[in-house]
């Protein structure tokens, strides 16, 4: 493939990266019960969000090796999700919102690292 197809492939794993944390943040915070206090909201969405956000930097560089193990990490989220969704209520519905997320993110993040790791060495 082109370098256009690996950028437009490595933008689409960005955009739905980010839209996934937001997801995420959205999630944590306003799904959280009454009586949790703001700091373990806060605590429990940095354990979430971190092992994603550690990969965002790599991803725009056009790193390829990040992108293959962002890809690793995405599949422990997309089981922790499927299994949310089995959650009743919205809690439910937004677990399968972002378990359909993380398996867009995982398809753009392994066509990036194939389409990228296909380029000529610049």
């Amino acid at each position: 493939m082109t370098d256009a197809a690996a950028l437009r492939a490595r933008t689409l794993a960005l955009a739905l990266l980010l839209l996934l944390l937001a997801l995420m943040a959205v999630e944590t915070l306003l799904l959280a019960p009454a009586e949790v206090s703001v700091g373990a909201r806060v605590f429990v969405l940095t354990l979430k969000v971190l092992p994603l956000l550690l990969f965002v930097w790599p991803l725009w560089q056009r790193r390829v090796r990040p992108a293959l193990w962002l890809s690793f990490v995405l599949m422990l989220y997309f089981v922790w999700s499927v299994l949310s969704a089995l959650a009743p209520g919205l809690e439910g519905q937004l677990a399968v919102a972002r378990s359909v997320l993380v398996a867009a993110t995982f398809l753009a993040t392994v066509y990036f690292a194939r389409w990228q790791g296909r380029l000529p060495a610049a």
